[in-house]
Protein backbone atom coordinates (compact mmCIF):
# COMPACT_ATOMS: atom_id res chain seq x y z
CA UNK A 1 0.00 0.00 0.00
CA UNK A 2 2.90 2.34 0.69
CA UNK A 3 4.06 1.74 -2.88
CA UNK A 4 0.51 2.45 -4.07
CA UNK A 5 0.45 5.75 -2.23
CA UNK A 6 3.83 6.76 -3.63
CA UNK A 7 2.69 5.90 -7.16
CA UNK A 8 -0.52 7.89 -6.74
CA UNK A 9 1.37 10.87 -5.38
CA UNK A 10 3.87 10.72 -8.25
CA UNK A 11 1.11 10.71 -10.86
CA UNK A 12 -0.68 13.61 -9.21
CA UNK A 13 2.48 15.65 -8.83
CA UNK A 14 3.33 14.99 -12.47
CA UNK A 15 -0.05 16.38 -13.41
CA UNK A 16 0.68 19.47 -11.34
CA UNK A 17 -1.92 18.63 -8.66
CA UNK A 18 -1.73 18.36 -4.89
CA UNK A 19 -2.06 14.79 -3.49
CA UNK A 20 -5.37 14.05 -1.82
CA UNK A 21 -5.54 13.68 1.97
CA UNK A 22 -5.74 10.27 3.62
CA UNK A 23 -8.65 8.14 2.47
CA UNK A 24 -11.53 7.82 4.90
CA UNK A 25 -12.53 4.21 5.51
CA UNK A 26 -15.60 3.17 3.60
CA UNK A 27 -18.11 0.79 5.17
CA UNK A 28 -18.47 -2.46 3.31
CA UNK A 29 -22.13 -1.75 2.70
CA UNK A 30 -21.21 1.37 0.70
CA UNK A 31 -18.38 -0.20 -1.27
CA UNK A 32 -20.58 -1.05 -4.24
CA UNK A 33 -21.16 2.63 -4.93
CA UNK A 34 -17.42 2.94 -5.63
CA UNK A 35 -17.32 -0.02 -7.97
CA UNK A 36 -16.91 -2.87 -5.51
CA UNK A 37 -13.16 -2.54 -5.20
CA UNK A 38 -12.54 -5.24 -2.60
CA UNK A 39 -10.50 -4.28 0.46
CA UNK A 40 -9.95 -0.58 0.97
CA UNK A 41 -6.82 0.71 2.64
CA UNK A 42 -5.89 4.11 3.96
CA UNK A 43 -2.76 5.80 2.58
CA UNK A 44 -1.91 6.84 6.11
CA UNK A 45 -2.16 3.29 7.44
CA UNK A 46 -1.44 0.18 5.36
CA UNK A 47 -4.09 -1.77 7.23
CA UNK A 48 -7.31 -3.23 5.85
CA UNK A 49 -10.25 -1.08 6.88
CA UNK A 50 -13.26 -2.64 5.23
CA UNK A 51 -14.02 -5.48 2.86
CA UNK A 52 -16.42 -5.70 -0.04
CA UNK A 53 -17.33 -8.41 -2.46
CA UNK A 54 -16.14 -7.69 -5.99
CA UNK A 55 -17.55 -10.55 -7.98
CA UNK A 56 -19.95 -13.48 -7.75
CA UNK A 57 -17.36 -15.28 -5.63
CA UNK A 58 -16.13 -12.22 -3.75
CA UNK A 59 -12.42 -11.55 -3.75
CA UNK A 60 -11.76 -15.10 -4.78
CA UNK A 61 -12.28 -13.85 -8.32
CA UNK A 62 -8.82 -12.30 -8.26
CA UNK A 63 -9.76 -8.95 -6.74
CA UNK A 64 -7.19 -9.32 -4.04
CA UNK A 65 -5.87 -5.82 -4.39
CA UNK A 66 -6.69 -2.65 -2.55
CA UNK A 67 -8.93 -0.01 -4.06
CA UNK A 68 -8.87 3.76 -3.95
CA UNK A 69 -12.50 4.82 -4.28
CA UNK A 70 -11.86 8.33 -5.61
CA UNK A 71 -10.33 6.91 -8.77
CA UNK A 72 -11.57 3.33 -8.93
CA UNK A 73 -7.94 2.23 -9.00
CA UNK A 74 -6.85 -1.19 -7.84
CA UNK A 75 -3.61 -3.07 -7.41
CA UNK A 76 -2.23 -4.93 -10.48
CA UNK A 77 -4.10 -8.18 -11.01
CA UNK A 78 -7.45 -6.84 -9.80
CA UNK A 79 -9.89 -7.52 -12.62
CA UNK A 80 -12.66 -5.57 -10.92
CA UNK A 81 -11.38 -2.03 -11.33
CA UNK A 82 -14.34 0.25 -11.83
CA UNK A 83 -12.93 2.39 -14.60
CA UNK A 84 -12.48 5.48 -12.45
CA UNK A 85 -10.32 8.40 -13.47
CA UNK A 86 -6.90 7.02 -12.54
CA UNK A 87 -7.57 3.53 -13.81
CA UNK A 88 -8.83 5.05 -17.05
CA UNK A 89 -5.82 7.27 -17.73
CA UNK A 90 -3.43 4.44 -16.85
CA UNK A 91 -5.61 1.86 -18.62
CA UNK A 92 -4.65 -0.94 -16.26
CA UNK A 93 -4.71 -4.36 -17.86
CA UNK A 94 -5.26 -7.82 -16.52
CA UNK A 95 -2.17 -10.06 -16.74
CA UNK A 96 -3.45 -12.04 -19.71
CA UNK A 97 -3.59 -8.85 -21.80
CA UNK A 98 -0.04 -7.80 -21.02
CA UNK A 99 3.48 -8.99 -21.68
CA UNK A 100 5.11 -6.40 -19.45
CA UNK A 101 6.34 -3.82 -21.93
CA UNK A 102 3.51 -1.33 -21.65
CA UNK A 103 2.17 -1.89 -25.15
CA UNK A 104 -0.50 -4.16 -26.57
CA UNK A 105 -0.40 -7.95 -26.71
CA UNK A 106 0.97 -7.75 -30.25
CA UNK A 107 4.30 -6.55 -28.88
CA UNK A 108 7.17 -8.88 -28.06
CA UNK A 109 8.36 -6.93 -25.06
CA UNK A 110 11.58 -5.44 -26.43
CA UNK A 111 10.15 -2.30 -27.93
CA UNK A 112 9.69 -3.81 -31.39
CA UNK A 113 6.35 -4.98 -32.69
CA UNK A 114 5.59 -8.12 -34.61
CA UNK A 115 3.63 -6.20 -37.22
CA UNK A 116 5.23 -5.85 -40.61
CA UNK A 117 5.06 -2.07 -40.65
CA UNK A 118 5.25 0.78 -38.17
CA UNK A 119 3.46 4.08 -38.43
CA UNK A 120 5.01 5.65 -35.36
CA UNK A 121 1.82 6.01 -33.34
CA UNK A 122 2.65 3.47 -30.66
CA UNK A 123 0.18 0.88 -31.91
CA UNK A 124 1.28 -2.63 -32.78
CA UNK A 125 -0.50 -2.58 -36.15
CA UNK A 126 -1.68 0.29 -38.26
CA UNK A 127 -4.85 -1.59 -39.28
CA UNK A 128 -5.39 -3.51 -36.06
CA UNK A 129 -8.89 -3.06 -34.70
CA UNK A 130 -8.30 -3.53 -30.99
CA UNK A 131 -10.86 -4.26 -28.39
CA UNK A 132 -11.74 -1.57 -25.89
CA UNK A 133 -9.69 -3.25 -23.16
CA UNK A 134 -6.54 -3.61 -25.26
CA UNK A 135 -3.83 -1.09 -26.05
CA UNK A 136 -3.45 2.42 -24.67
CA UNK A 137 -6.37 4.60 -23.71
CA UNK A 138 -6.67 7.40 -26.28
CA UNK A 139 -7.89 10.96 -26.04
CA UNK A 140 -9.21 10.61 -29.60
CA UNK A 141 -10.44 7.00 -29.75
CA UNK A 142 -12.53 7.39 -32.90
CA UNK A 143 -11.35 7.80 -36.46
CA UNK A 144 -12.31 10.89 -38.42
CA UNK A 145 -12.56 10.37 -42.19
CA UNK A 146 -10.40 7.29 -41.76
CA UNK A 147 -7.69 9.17 -39.81
CA UNK A 148 -6.66 8.19 -36.29
CA UNK A 149 -4.90 10.65 -33.97
CA UNK A 150 -2.52 9.42 -31.26
CA UNK A 151 0.46 10.74 -29.39
CA UNK A 152 2.64 10.64 -26.31
CA UNK A 153 4.74 12.68 -23.89
CA UNK A 154 8.23 11.46 -23.06
CA UNK A 155 10.70 12.97 -20.64
CA UNK A 156 14.01 12.03 -19.04
CA UNK A 157 16.15 13.01 -16.13
CA UNK A 158 19.86 12.48 -16.87
CA UNK A 159 22.74 12.52 -14.39
CA UNK A 160 26.35 12.05 -15.48
CA UNK A 161 28.42 10.80 -12.55
CA UNK A 162 31.64 11.40 -14.49
CA UNK A 163 31.25 15.11 -15.29
CA UNK A 164 33.48 17.18 -13.02
CA UNK A 165 34.49 20.11 -15.22
CA UNK A 166 31.23 22.03 -15.17
CA UNK A 167 29.99 20.70 -18.53
CA UNK A 168 26.46 19.39 -18.87
CA UNK A 169 27.16 17.39 -22.03
CA UNK A 170 27.52 13.61 -22.15
CA UNK A 171 30.21 13.11 -24.75
CA UNK A 172 29.74 13.41 -28.52
CA UNK A 173 26.20 12.06 -28.48
CA UNK A 174 23.27 13.29 -30.54
CA UNK A 175 20.55 12.07 -28.15
CA UNK A 176 20.37 12.26 -24.33
CA UNK A 177 23.52 14.30 -24.71
CA UNK A 178 22.87 16.71 -21.82
CA UNK A 179 22.46 16.44 -18.08
CA UNK A 180 19.24 17.71 -16.57
CA UNK A 181 15.50 17.11 -16.83
CA UNK A 182 14.05 17.48 -20.32
CA UNK A 183 10.85 17.02 -22.24
CA UNK A 184 12.29 14.84 -24.97
CA UNK A 185 9.18 14.28 -27.07
CA UNK A 186 5.73 15.81 -27.24
CA UNK A 187 4.49 13.79 -30.18
CA UNK A 188 1.35 13.87 -32.29
CA UNK A 189 0.63 11.35 -35.03
CA UNK A 190 -2.20 11.48 -37.56
CA UNK A 191 -2.45 8.30 -39.59
CA UNK A 192 -4.78 6.84 -42.18
CA UNK A 193 -3.85 3.14 -42.53
CA UNK A 194 -4.15 1.10 -45.68
CA UNK A 195 -6.84 -1.56 -45.98
CA UNK A 196 -6.71 -5.12 -47.24
CA UNK A 197 -8.24 -3.97 -50.51
CA UNK A 198 -6.73 -1.27 -52.74
CA UNK A 199 -6.80 2.02 -50.84
CA UNK A 200 -4.82 5.12 -50.00
CA UNK A 201 -3.27 6.16 -46.74
CA UNK A 202 -1.28 9.00 -45.23
CA UNK A 203 0.81 9.77 -42.19
CA UNK A 204 1.87 12.98 -40.47
CA UNK A 205 4.07 13.24 -37.38
CA UNK A 206 4.73 16.39 -35.37
CA UNK A 207 7.31 16.50 -32.58
CA UNK A 208 8.47 19.11 -30.10
CA UNK A 209 11.24 18.43 -27.61
CA UNK A 210 14.88 17.90 -26.81
CA UNK A 211 15.13 15.01 -29.32
CA UNK A 212 14.56 17.33 -32.29
CA UNK A 213 18.20 17.07 -33.34
CA UNK A 214 17.65 13.41 -34.34
CA UNK A 215 14.65 14.16 -36.53
CA UNK A 216 15.73 17.12 -38.66
CA UNK A 217 16.22 17.19 -42.40
CA UNK A 218 18.64 19.34 -44.32
CA UNK A 219 16.72 21.85 -46.41
CA UNK A 220 13.60 21.48 -44.25
CA UNK A 221 14.01 22.06 -40.51
CA UNK A 222 17.71 22.77 -41.05
CA UNK A 223 18.79 25.81 -43.06
CA UNK A 224 19.59 25.21 -46.71
CA UNK A 225 22.65 26.70 -48.38
CA UNK A 226 20.44 28.37 -50.98
CA UNK A 227 18.39 29.98 -48.23
CA UNK A 228 14.93 29.33 -49.70
CA UNK A 229 13.72 27.84 -46.40
CA UNK A 230 15.03 29.29 -43.13
CA UNK A 231 16.12 27.15 -40.20
CA UNK A 232 13.30 26.33 -37.80
CA UNK A 233 15.28 25.66 -34.66
CA UNK A 234 17.82 28.02 -33.17
CA UNK A 235 17.50 26.93 -29.55
CA UNK A 236 20.06 24.27 -28.57
CA UNK A 237 17.73 22.53 -26.11
CA UNK A 238 14.31 22.41 -27.77
CA UNK A 239 13.03 22.34 -31.31
CA UNK A 240 10.15 21.42 -33.60
CA UNK A 241 10.28 18.82 -36.35
CA UNK A 242 7.96 17.04 -38.75
CA UNK A 243 9.80 13.71 -38.96
CA UNK A 244 7.23 12.00 -41.19
CA UNK A 245 4.83 13.32 -43.82
CA UNK A 246 3.89 10.91 -46.58
CA UNK A 247 1.05 9.47 -48.61
CA UNK A 248 0.82 5.87 -49.72
CA UNK A 249 -1.27 3.71 -51.97
CA UNK A 250 -1.77 -0.04 -52.06
CA UNK A 251 -2.96 -2.71 -49.67
CA UNK A 252 -1.74 -4.21 -46.41
CA UNK A 253 0.26 -6.67 -48.55
CA UNK A 254 1.90 -4.30 -51.04
CA UNK A 255 2.23 -0.51 -50.95
CA UNK A 256 4.16 2.51 -52.16
CA UNK A 257 4.79 5.52 -49.94
CA UNK A 258 5.98 8.90 -51.22
CA UNK A 259 7.21 11.78 -49.09
CA UNK A 260 9.12 12.00 -45.83
CA UNK A 261 9.56 8.88 -43.68
CA UNK A 262 11.81 7.23 -41.13
CA UNK A 263 14.69 5.06 -42.29
CA UNK A 264 14.24 1.29 -42.19
CA UNK A 265 17.84 0.98 -40.96
CA UNK A 266 18.55 0.12 -37.35
CA UNK A 267 16.90 -1.78 -34.54
CA UNK A 268 16.10 1.19 -32.33
CA UNK A 269 14.04 4.13 -33.54
CA UNK A 270 13.34 7.74 -32.57
CA UNK A 271 9.79 7.09 -31.30
CA UNK A 272 10.09 6.55 -27.55
CA UNK A 273 7.28 3.97 -27.07
CA UNK A 274 8.94 1.66 -29.61
CA UNK A 275 12.23 1.43 -27.70
CA UNK A 276 13.17 -0.35 -24.49
CA UNK A 277 16.10 1.90 -23.54
CA UNK A 278 16.16 5.67 -23.12
CA UNK A 279 19.64 6.07 -24.59
CA UNK A 280 20.56 5.17 -28.14
CA UNK A 281 23.57 3.15 -29.36
CA UNK A 282 26.55 4.92 -30.92
CA UNK A 283 25.89 3.04 -34.13
CA UNK A 284 22.38 4.46 -34.39
CA UNK A 285 23.52 8.00 -33.57
CA UNK A 286 26.63 7.99 -35.78
CA UNK A 287 26.28 5.44 -38.60
CA UNK A 288 22.55 5.49 -39.43
CA UNK A 289 20.41 8.00 -41.29
CA UNK A 290 17.32 9.12 -39.38
CA UNK A 291 14.87 10.03 -42.14
CA UNK A 292 14.54 10.07 -45.93
CA UNK A 293 12.69 12.03 -48.60
CA UNK A 294 11.64 10.00 -51.61
CA UNK A 295 9.65 6.86 -52.41
CA UNK A 296 9.68 3.41 -50.85
CA UNK A 297 7.81 0.31 -51.99
CA UNK A 298 7.12 -2.68 -49.73
CA UNK A 299 5.66 -6.08 -50.62
CA UNK A 300 4.80 -9.10 -48.49
CA UNK A 301 5.67 -12.02 -50.74
CA UNK A 302 4.26 -14.44 -48.18
CA UNK A 303 3.62 -14.65 -44.45
CA UNK A 304 7.36 -15.18 -44.01
CA UNK A 305 9.06 -12.93 -46.58
CA UNK A 306 8.91 -9.15 -47.08
CA UNK A 307 10.96 -7.10 -49.55
CA UNK A 308 11.35 -3.38 -50.06
CA UNK A 309 13.06 -1.01 -52.48
CA UNK A 310 13.13 2.74 -52.90
CA UNK A 311 14.79 5.89 -54.21
CA UNK A 312 15.58 8.71 -51.77
CA UNK A 313 17.56 11.94 -51.64
CA UNK A 314 20.29 10.49 -49.45
CA UNK A 315 20.57 10.78 -45.69
CA UNK A 316 18.30 13.22 -43.83
CA UNK A 317 17.87 15.66 -46.69
CA UNK A 318 15.05 17.29 -48.61
CA UNK A 319 17.36 19.71 -50.40
CA UNK A 320 21.15 19.99 -50.29
CA UNK A 321 23.91 21.46 -52.47
CA UNK A 322 24.17 18.18 -54.39
CA UNK A 323 20.84 16.38 -54.75
CA UNK A 324 21.47 12.85 -55.96
CA UNK A 325 19.36 9.75 -55.75
CA UNK A 326 20.35 6.99 -53.35
CA UNK A 327 19.06 3.43 -53.42
CA UNK A 328 17.32 1.71 -50.51
CA UNK A 329 16.69 -2.03 -50.53
CA UNK A 330 15.92 -4.66 -47.95
CA UNK A 331 14.59 -8.13 -47.20
CA UNK A 332 12.98 -9.48 -44.05
CA UNK A 333 12.21 -13.03 -42.97
CA UNK A 334 9.58 -13.53 -40.25
CA UNK A 335 10.05 -16.65 -38.17
CA UNK A 336 7.05 -18.87 -37.68
CA UNK A 337 4.84 -18.63 -34.59
CA UNK A 338 5.84 -14.97 -34.24
CA UNK A 339 9.24 -15.91 -32.86
CA UNK A 340 10.86 -12.85 -34.42
CA UNK A 341 12.57 -11.80 -37.65
CA UNK A 342 15.83 -11.48 -39.55
CA UNK A 343 16.29 -8.40 -41.75
CA UNK A 344 19.02 -7.02 -43.99
CA UNK A 345 18.84 -3.44 -45.33
CA UNK A 346 21.22 -1.78 -47.77
CA UNK A 347 21.60 1.87 -48.77
CA UNK A 348 24.06 3.32 -51.25
CA UNK A 349 24.54 6.80 -52.74
CA UNK A 350 26.78 9.86 -52.78
CA UNK A 351 27.00 11.68 -49.44
CA UNK A 352 29.03 14.63 -48.12
CA UNK A 353 32.55 13.91 -46.96
CA UNK A 354 32.76 14.83 -43.30
CA UNK A 355 36.27 16.21 -43.64
CA UNK A 356 36.22 17.33 -47.25
CA UNK A 357 34.25 19.64 -49.51
CA UNK A 358 33.02 17.07 -51.99
CA UNK A 359 30.62 14.16 -52.23
CA UNK A 360 31.53 10.49 -52.48
CA UNK A 361 29.72 7.17 -52.47
CA UNK A 362 28.63 5.92 -49.05
CA UNK A 363 27.23 2.42 -48.52
CA UNK A 364 25.55 1.16 -45.35
CA UNK A 365 24.47 -2.41 -44.57
CA UNK A 366 22.35 -3.14 -41.50
CA UNK A 367 21.48 -6.61 -40.19
CA UNK A 368 19.03 -7.25 -37.35
CA UNK A 369 18.13 -10.58 -35.74
CA UNK A 370 15.23 -10.49 -33.28
CA UNK A 371 14.34 -13.88 -31.80
CA UNK A 372 12.09 -14.96 -28.94
CA UNK A 373 13.90 -17.85 -27.24
CA UNK A 374 11.17 -18.47 -24.65
CA UNK A 375 7.97 -16.76 -23.58
CA UNK A 376 10.01 -14.65 -21.18
CA UNK A 377 13.40 -14.28 -22.87
CA UNK A 378 14.15 -12.37 -26.07
CA UNK A 379 17.48 -11.94 -27.85
CA UNK A 380 18.42 -9.30 -30.44
CA UNK A 381 21.59 -8.84 -32.44
CA UNK A 382 22.26 -5.78 -34.62
CA UNK A 383 25.20 -5.00 -36.88
CA UNK A 384 25.99 -1.98 -39.06
CA UNK A 385 28.88 -1.63 -41.46
CA UNK A 386 29.50 1.33 -43.73
CA UNK A 387 32.21 2.75 -45.93
CA UNK A 388 32.83 5.99 -47.82
CA UNK A 389 35.58 7.69 -49.77
CA UNK A 390 37.09 10.38 -47.56
CA UNK A 391 38.76 13.47 -49.00
CA UNK A 392 39.38 11.62 -52.24
CA UNK A 393 42.37 9.83 -50.72
CA UNK A 394 41.23 6.73 -48.87
CA UNK A 395 38.13 4.77 -47.92
CA UNK A 396 36.87 5.01 -44.37
CA UNK A 397 35.16 2.00 -42.85
CA UNK A 398 33.00 2.20 -39.72
CA UNK A 399 30.99 -0.52 -38.05
CA UNK A 400 29.26 -1.57 -34.85
CA UNK A 401 27.51 -4.57 -33.37
CA UNK A 402 25.10 -4.75 -30.43
CA UNK A 403 23.62 -7.80 -28.69
CA UNK A 404 20.51 -7.20 -26.59
CA UNK A 405 18.83 -9.46 -24.02
CA UNK A 406 15.34 -8.89 -22.59
CA UNK A 407 13.71 -10.84 -19.78
CA UNK A 408 10.08 -10.54 -18.66
CA UNK A 409 10.08 -10.66 -14.87
CA UNK A 410 6.30 -10.48 -14.66
CA UNK A 411 3.39 -8.91 -16.49
CA UNK A 412 4.41 -5.41 -15.49
CA UNK A 413 8.20 -5.52 -15.26
CA UNK A 414 10.85 -6.30 -17.84
CA UNK A 415 14.65 -6.13 -17.66
CA UNK A 416 17.03 -5.37 -20.51
CA UNK A 417 20.76 -5.50 -21.19
CA UNK A 418 22.67 -4.03 -24.16
CA UNK A 419 26.32 -4.12 -25.11
CA UNK A 420 27.78 -2.20 -28.05
CA UNK A 421 31.09 -2.19 -29.86
CA UNK A 422 31.43 0.79 -32.22
CA UNK A 423 34.60 1.06 -34.29
CA UNK A 424 35.52 4.20 -36.25
CA UNK A 425 39.28 3.97 -36.98
CA UNK A 426 39.53 7.37 -38.68
CA UNK A 427 36.95 9.22 -36.60
CA UNK A 428 34.88 9.75 -39.72
CA UNK A 429 31.41 9.61 -38.18
CA UNK A 430 31.78 10.90 -34.59
CA UNK A 431 30.04 14.25 -34.15
CA UNK A 432 28.23 16.31 -31.56
CA UNK A 433 25.58 18.95 -31.09
CA UNK A 434 26.54 22.56 -31.81
CA UNK A 435 28.03 24.20 -28.69
CA UNK A 436 28.86 20.79 -27.22
CA UNK A 437 32.37 21.20 -25.73
CA UNK A 438 33.13 17.49 -26.08
CA UNK A 439 34.87 17.92 -29.42
CA UNK A 440 38.43 16.89 -30.04
CA UNK A 441 40.98 18.58 -32.30
CA UNK A 442 41.14 17.79 -36.01
CA UNK A 443 44.43 15.98 -36.75
CA UNK A 444 47.09 17.99 -38.53
CA UNK A 445 46.90 15.82 -41.65
CA UNK A 446 43.13 16.51 -41.85
CA UNK A 447 42.52 12.84 -42.68
CA UNK A 448 40.88 11.78 -39.43
CA UNK A 449 38.13 12.94 -37.15
CA UNK A 450 38.31 14.11 -33.55
CA UNK A 451 37.87 10.61 -32.09
CA UNK A 452 39.66 7.86 -33.96
CA UNK A 453 39.10 4.58 -32.18
CA UNK A 454 36.50 2.43 -30.47
CA UNK A 455 33.49 3.30 -28.32
CA UNK A 456 32.00 0.57 -26.13
CA UNK A 457 28.85 0.67 -24.04
CA UNK A 458 27.00 -1.42 -21.48
CA UNK A 459 23.43 -0.36 -20.66
CA UNK A 460 21.11 -1.99 -18.11
CA UNK A 461 17.51 -0.96 -17.69
CA UNK A 462 14.01 -1.78 -16.54
CA UNK A 463 10.61 -1.14 -18.09
CA UNK A 464 7.86 -0.85 -15.49
CA UNK A 465 4.20 -0.48 -16.43
CA UNK A 466 2.43 0.48 -13.17
CA UNK A 467 -0.65 -1.72 -12.64
CA UNK A 468 0.00 -3.17 -16.09
CA UNK A 469 -0.76 0.18 -17.68
CA UNK A 470 -0.86 0.43 -21.45
CA UNK A 471 -0.35 4.19 -21.24
CA UNK A 472 2.35 4.84 -18.67
CA UNK A 473 5.86 3.36 -18.84
CA UNK A 474 8.70 4.17 -16.42
CA UNK A 475 12.25 3.33 -17.56
CA UNK A 476 15.26 3.56 -15.24
CA UNK A 477 18.62 2.94 -16.93
CA UNK A 478 22.33 2.86 -16.11
CA UNK A 479 24.83 3.29 -18.94
CA UNK A 480 28.62 3.01 -18.93
CA UNK A 481 30.71 4.22 -21.91
CA UNK A 482 34.41 3.93 -22.51
CA UNK A 483 36.64 4.92 -25.40
CA UNK A 484 39.93 3.50 -26.71
CA UNK A 485 41.81 5.59 -29.23
CA UNK A 486 42.86 9.14 -30.04
CA UNK A 487 41.11 11.85 -28.05
CA UNK A 488 39.19 12.13 -24.78
CA UNK A 489 35.50 12.43 -25.70
CA UNK A 490 33.95 12.72 -22.22
CA UNK A 491 33.89 15.28 -19.42
CA UNK A 492 34.72 18.15 -21.77
CA UNK A 493 37.82 16.49 -23.14
CA UNK A 494 39.17 15.22 -19.82
CA UNK A 495 38.07 11.59 -19.67
CA UNK A 496 37.74 8.41 -21.71
CA UNK A 497 34.97 7.02 -19.46
CA UNK A 498 31.53 8.09 -18.30
CA UNK A 499 28.63 6.72 -16.24
CA UNK A 500 25.11 7.97 -16.90
CA UNK A 501 21.99 7.46 -14.79
CA UNK A 502 18.77 8.02 -16.74
CA UNK A 503 15.17 7.93 -15.55
CA UNK A 504 12.68 8.15 -18.38
CA UNK A 505 8.90 7.94 -18.59
CA UNK A 506 6.36 8.24 -21.36
CA UNK A 507 2.60 8.47 -21.39
CA UNK A 508 0.64 7.59 -24.50
CA UNK A 509 -2.62 9.34 -25.29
Amino acid sequence: MICKTLLLSAVLLTAGQTPKPAITPIPAANAASFGGQGTYLSPSSPTALAGAACGPNGCADGCNGCGIPWFGFSRPGNACASGGFLSKILHCQTPKDKNGNGDGKDKNGNGKDDAKDKNGNGDAKADDEKKDDEGPWRIFPNEVAGFKTTGWMYGTGVYNASNSSGTRYNGPMSSNDQEGVYLNQLWLNVNRPLKESLSWGANLDFMFGNDFISSQSRGFENANNRGWLPAWNRNTDYGITIPQAYVEVGTTKASLKVGHFYTPHGYMVIQAPSNFFNTLPWGFMMTNPYTHWGALGTANLSDDWTVMAGIVNGWDALDRPVNEAAVLAGVKYNFQEKKGFLSVNVMSGREPENLGAGYANRTLVTTVLDYKLTDDFNFVFEQNIGWQQNNGLDTDVFYNFSPYAFYKINDRLKAGLRYEYFRDPSGFTASERVNNPNNGPIPANNLGGPYSGTFQTIAVGLNWAPCGSSNLMIRPEIRYDWFQGTGTPFNAGQSKHQVMLVLGAFYQF
